[in-house]
């Protein structure tokens, strides 16, 4: 990966992330909790997922590693201008992918970022994360609806389908 100047308030942010990480405090919510930061470096806890939204992720995931070539994961966690957020799932080529195993959050984000919707989502929200992603550096983020549609977007607004894996399928099959 090329090397990434940092503002202040990144490199505030990372720190801040690294506390955080460090606190054995927070160990205890780790597993029911997913825990990102606001723009002031504060925890933002919220229900992990059930079952079916992992699952959502998981097939996004695996479709695109099955497409693309190299590698995407899930709950990948994403520095942005408003704090760590986590994608449902991503993608980017294997070069981009954070090589710090303590500190795996991306600098620059991942080249898809994909959020898969559940009932407490708002638009306001997911409207605001597409946008952090893309500030962040990601060429396309997509929205799985709850009824399983994927929506694409790039930097100009919303897309017929996806640039960078133009046969991805439209509607998850699950």
């Amino acid at each position: 990966m090329s090397v990434t100047t940092l503002t202040f308030k990144q490199s505030f942010l990372l720190e801040r992330w690294q506390q955080i990480r460090n606190d054995p405090d927070l160990d205890q919510y780790d597993n029911a909790y997913r825990i990102e930061t606001d723009g002031d470096g504060e925890v933002l806890m919220s229900p992990r997922p059930p079952n079916q939204h992992n699952r959502k992720a998981f097939a996004i995931a695996f479709l695109l590693q099955e497409r693309l070539g190299s590698a995407a994961s899930g709950e990948t966690r994403i520095l942005t201008d408003q704090g760590i957020k986590v994608a449902d799932a991503v993608w980017c080529p294997p070069n981009r992918w954070p090589q710090d195993e303590e500190n795996d959050i991306f600098v620059v984000a991942p080249d898809i970022c994909i959020e898969v919707l559940s009932p407490r989502n708002t638009k306001t929200e997911i409207a605001k994360k597409r946008e952090l992603y893309f500030a962040a550096g990601a060429r396309e983020v997509w929205i799985c609806d709850r009824n399983l549609k994927i929506i694409y977007f790039g930097p100009r607004g919303k897309m017929t389908k996806s640039e960078l894996c133009p046969d991805f399928p439209s509607h998850l099959g699950l």
